[in-house]
């Protein structure tokens, strides 16, 4: 993926492999980020019925704080999309 990155951003084409191999890895990430949103909203559905946060919910939010960031500096090293600085 960082390679990927790297040419994206100097404009050099990708070959039929890397972009065979970018696209797993991008599948990769968003089944990663749809399980995490599950889970919020799973802990939502639970705050929601109780009136109480779960104690998972903290680690969860942080995790999901993190993938942002991750996500954000992507996109910012890819230089793919404009995505203003935190």
């Amino acid at each position: 993926m960082a390679r990927y990155l790297v040419d994206a951003a100097l404009g050099r084409p990708d070959t039929p492999t890397e972009r065979r191999v970018r696209t797993a890895e991008l599948a990769r990430v968003e089944r990663l980020l749809r399980g995490l949103a599950t889970n919020v909203n799973q802990l939502a559905t639970v705050a929601n019925a109780t009136g109480k946060l779960p104690l998972a919910t903290a680690p969860a939010l942080a995790e999901l704080a993190a993938v942002k960031e991750a996500v954000l500096a992507i996109a910012r090293a890819a230089g793919c999309v404009e995505v203003p600085d935190p």
